[in-house]
This record gives C-alpha cells, structure tokens and sequence, in this order.
C-alpha cells in the first residue's frame, strides 16, 4: 500500500511539474511574441521591447543551449565563470586615451551620437543571466569592434555577429524579425539586410571570441590591434 501510494505520488508530482512547464513555456512564448511585434511595428524606438525579449529569452530552453555552445570555448567558459563586469565607464576620461585607441574611438563617437553607456542591473542568478548582462554592457562597443553602425540593417548585421559566435536567442529573433519586417514593409532594403547578415555571420565565425573580451582593460590598445589580434576584417 505504501509503495502503490508513492508511486501515485510520484506520478501526480511528474505531472505537476510537466504541466508548470508547460505553462511558463507558453508564457515565454506570448511575451517574447508581444515584443516582438512591437519591434516590428517600430524596430526604431523599440529599446523597451528588445529588453522585454531578452529578459523573457533568458529563461528559456533556447538560452540554456546556447549557454552550452558559448561554454565549449574555454575562453567563454573562464570568463562566464569569472562573472566578471566592468565599471560604468566616464566618456571623458577615455577621451584622454590616444585618438587611435579603442577607449578613445568608443569614447567619441558615443559622444558624437548623445548616446550614454547603458547597463540594465539584474541580479546574476545564473550563467545565463551573467552572459545577457555582459552583451548588454559591452553592446555599444561590439560596434566599434565589428565596425557595424547603429542603422537598423547594421544593427541586424551585428546581431548576425552574435548569434554566430553564441546561438544567442535574443539575436536570433532580432535578425528574424529584421528579415519578417524588410521582407513585409520595406522590401527594398532586403537586399542590404541579407549582405549585412553575410557579412556579420562570416565575421562571427572566423573571429575570435568577442564574449571572452575584457576591453575595459585594454581602453589604450588601438582599435586595428584589437581588430588584428581577434581576426576581424571589416569591410567598407
């Protein structure tokens, strides 16, 4: 009798637990497909979205994996387990770096744009967690790296720089969304967005890990030896 009940037990508790996943699978799915539209209604002022679809990615299955791929380099997995974050960083003070150097070139041309270092603070519960928080940290100056510039099409082509170094979910459904959107709305810049795509992916791939990077540390390095040192070619 006790045995029967455990395992009844133990099969209404399996259930259980199928039909909460189940659950949050289908509430991942319904607010990542909300924000998504709204990029795609307004993929320009949309930075609320973008933080709404990567937060509700960040739990999801899809991360988990990709968190699996990024941790079989071990350059990625020394740095997820360092959790390590920089600083905010003053725009003036690296504007006293040399005119060639990273901290100087990413220093100006934040500045040129009014644009102000943006870091979005969550607890880091989780490896997952710690990766979104540094991509988030470090976005501003992946553009520099990669030479990408901040036109939705050379957005896309940065975030194609991601999802091939990390299968990152957030820029999968970025770079999907980009394609739905030209394709739908403004087919006449599909062609850019597809070279765009090629060209981040094939940058991504060939370059070296980007992720594993603590360019806070090297502000005075310059950006062609940055460039060189990670295998990067930017092109145009």
């Amino acid at each position: 009798m006790n045995l029967l009940n455990g395992t009844l037990f133990q099969d209404l508790f399996s259930k259980a637990k199928q039909h909460h996943q189940q659950h949050q699978q289908q509430w991942q799915f319904t607010h990542a497909m909300q924000a998504f539209s709204k990029i795609l209604v307004d993929p320009v002022d949309s930075l609320d979205a973008v933080t709404d679809l990567g937060d509700s990615l960040v739990r999801s299955r899809a991360y988990d994996l990709a968190t699996d791929y990024m941790k079989s380099d071990p350059d990625n997995a020394a740095m997820i387990q360092s959790r390590y974050l920089a600083r905010s960083h003053d725009l003036e003070a690296l504007l006293c770096y040399p005119s060639n150097s990273l901290g100087h070139i990413y220093a100006s041309t934040m500045l040129q744009n009014g644009f102000k270092p943006f870091f979005y603070w969550h607890p880091i519960e989780s490896d997952n967690r710690y990766i979104e928080m540094r991509l988030d940290q470090t976005h501003d100056i992946w553009h520099i790296i990669t030479g990408f510039g901040t036109s939705p099409v050379d957005e896309i082509g940065l975030q194609t720089v991601y999802l091939a170094q990390g299968r990152h979910p957030l820029a999968a459904m970025l770079v999907a969304n980009g394609l739905v959107g030209d394709t739908l709305l403004n087919p006449e810049e599909l062609p850019q967005m597809l070279t765009a795509i090629a060209r981040g992916w094939n940058m991504g791939i060939n370059a070296k890990s980007l992720l594993a990077q603590k360019w806070e540390e090297g502000w005075e390095k310059s950006l062609e030896e940055w460039r060189s040192d990670l295998g990067i070619e930017v092109v145009g």
